[in-house]
């Protein structure tokens, strides 16, 4: 039975986080934050995601990206081309170590 899921892609100078998601039922359980944490913590460099839920991130250490990194793809290949900037937010966590 799938609870979760997250897609974690390491590119050349950072990492992707997307696809995350909770079964609605099992929503506000600490699911979801701990599988972020988990696919973090594999993550070979900052972690960047694009997303419309930016507070749920932000619990997990995830801020504003100030800059993007060159290899992040653009948000046109998520369907997001049409998404309101102020909406959809590109948010970043650097690595423990770093």
């Amino acid at each position: 039975m799938l609870v979760a899921v997250a897609e974690l892609k390491n590119l050349d100078t950072c990492s992707l986080l997307s696809c995350v998601g909770v079964r609605a039922d099992l929503q506000g359980r600490g699911i979801g934050q701990a599988l972020v944490e988990r696919v973090v913590r594999e993550a070979l460099s900052p972690v960047y995601l694009y997303t419309l839920v930016p507070e749920f991130f932000r619990k997990a250490g995830f801020r504003d990206a100030e800059s993007l990194p060159p290899d992040l793809p653009p948000r046109s290949i998520y369907g997001c081309s049409a998404c309101d900037p102020a909406l959809c937010l590109c948010l970043m966590k650097p690595r423990e170590d770093s």
